[in-house]
């Protein structure tokens, strides 16, 4: 779980960094009942 949070962290900075810069990748993090769930949504 400590690694899943790691990585949740990582890509929910991704998405406030360079989501203007990476228009073809949106990330969203949601954060349900003191558990995180990534969902990843590619755009072409």
């Amino acid at each position: 779980m400590q690694g899943f949070l790691k990585i949740s962290i990582y890509l929910y900075k991704i998405q406030d960094d360079s989501i203007l810069k990476l228009k073809n990748k949106i990330l969203f993090v949601f954060f349900i009942n003191n558990q995180i769930y990534l969902k990843i949504t590619l755009e072409f």
